[in-house]
């Protein structure tokens, strides 16, 4: 008769070798990083486009179905000088959001900058641009000369 620890001696690497597959196939890990992509954006988006507290903002946020479960490790950091949100669960799987104004938040990923449009943004806001095509003459919005 085969003893019981012989077959747990067994399964155990089989075990383990299904459970770092299934780590491999699933990745955990991302759907963490898209939770805290998600915090950082969104806390970032209302706190310097909307102008709305970051504490409320952040206490809704994680009461979202998603995210409601990493709660109690879910923590953000707001840089109001430089204009970065930064969440993170547990000091891990860090996301960062920058606000540029013209442009609202963007997300930072990896060391380098972000690409943004060469554009004069105060130029865009100042400037009045005709409509890309012109107004029929039948239409009711035709301006009369």
């Amino acid at each position: 008769m085969v003893s019981r620890k012989w077959i747990a001696g067994a399964l155990a690497p089989v075990a383990l070798a299904a459970a770092a597959a299934a780590t491999t196939i699933v990745r955990p890990d991302r759907a963490v990083r898209v939770a805290t992509g998600y915090v950082a954006h969104n806390v970032c988006s209302k706190t310097f486009v909307s102008g709305f507290d970051p504490q409320i903002v952040f206490a809704e946020t994680i009461e979202r179905d998603g995210i409601r479960r990493l709660r109690p490790l879910l923590r953000y950091h707001l840089d109001r000088t430089a204009k970065i949100v930064e969440a993170s669960v547990a000091g891990l799987f860090a996301s960062r959001a920058a606000f540029h104004e013209g442009f609202g938040c963007v997300m930072l990923l990896g060391p380098e900058q972000p690409y943004l449009l060469r554009s004069d943004i105060e130029a865009l806001k100042k400037a009045r641009t005709p409509p890309l095509l012109p107004v029929p003459r039948w239409s009711s919005r035709a301006i009369p000369p």
